[in-house]
């Protein structure tokens, strides 16, 4: 059960300490996108989502977003904000992820953390592939179904992690 606990928990992306993954030599970000940074619905990045992408920008971070959506979903939403990104990456199998760290020039799994809300895909992925892993609570309640099948499932393995607000 090792492997779907997450390094870090917040309960949203606006709560990471971003200078403390730079503390700890963290430069590249794999992030999620669907309830991770907005809800599943939302197309393009509110402006709290900009501001945090500004800040992670001018602290020098390398981000690749790093959806199990669709292409238009997913390019819509990274061209915004200027992103590189993945889409149908089928975490939590390691493609996307190498994808991912292979889009950023990654040669050091100990600098890349991912963020994402889903034990079952970003975590397990994440862990899978050696890097750090930065869970955050979903945004929104409204999911397609499968998800919310999932989310039931998690919800026993969530209860019994501590999250650091």
């Amino acid at each position: 059960m090792k492997i779907l606990i997450p390094d870090y928990y917040y309960k949203d992306i606006q709560k990471i300490d971003i200078n403390n993954l730079l503390k700890n030599g963290i430069k590249y970000l794999i992030i999620d996108l669907d309830n991770t940074l907005v809800g599943w619905d939302c197309p393009l990045p509110t402006e709290d989502v900009r501001l945090w992408f500004d800040k992670l920008n001018e602290l020098g971070f390398d981000v690749c977003l790093t959806s199990n959506n669709n292409r238009e979903r997913v390019e819509l939403f990274a061209n915004d904000l200027g992103l590189q990104f993945i889409y149908k990456a089928k975490k939590p199998l390691k493609r996307g992820f190498r994808e991912a760290m292979s889009k950023m020039n990654v040669v050091d799994r100990t600098k890349v953390a991912c963020i994402g809300d889903q034990l079952f895909t970003d975590v397990l992925g994440g862990n899978r592939m050696g890097i750090t892993t930065i869970l955050v609570e979903p945004i929104a309640q409204k999911e397609f179904a499968w998800t919310m099948f999932v989310r039931k499932i998690e919800t026993l393995f969530r209860n019994k992690l501590t999250r650091i607000d």
